[in-house]
């Protein structure tokens, strides 16, 4: 008789299942978290139960991003501050303290990226991913 070397315990409601000394699953409330540590990556993952196929859990962790500008637009609403020394108001260039200051009263929820846009990323609940992501 072979043994399962796999460890299932469900502890108020919250199923852990372990395979291995550095790997194990935990499910609670129709969500699933996984970590790995067996190639030393340290890796993290989660999905919700429902998602129909494998490759939509990656979905979960991306939000929708809506550009608000890059480094190709320019903002109307954005204006040179005539007293900043790096502003020039002749030539509309806005120092990016100043398009900061502005965009940030405008959409207070804004990021500006790596990729030098103005996003701002919205939560997608799992049950709109695939709507979202135009998949229906």
């Amino acid at each position: 008789m072979i043994k399962n070397k796999f460890i299932k315990k469900k502890i108020k409601g919250i199923e852990i299942d372990v395979r291995s000394k550095k790997s194990l699953y935990i499910k609670m409330d129709g969500w699933t978290v996984y970590i790995d540590n067996s190639t030393n990556e340290h890796i993290i993952d989660h999905w919700y139960d429902d998602t129909p196929t494998v490759h939509n859990r990656n979905l979960l962790s991306k939000p929708k991003k809506t550009v608000i500008a890059d480094r190709y637009m320019t903002l109307e609403s954005v204006k040179p501050n005539k007293d900043c020394k790096v502003c020039d108001h002749v030539n509309d260039y806005v120092c990016f303290d100043h398009e900061h200051e502005q965009i940030k009263k405008v959409y207070p929820n804004c990021e500006y990226t790596d990729d030098c846009e103005w996003v701002i990323n919205e939560t997608v609940p799992h049950n709109d991913i695939r709507e979202a992501n135009n998949e229906i």
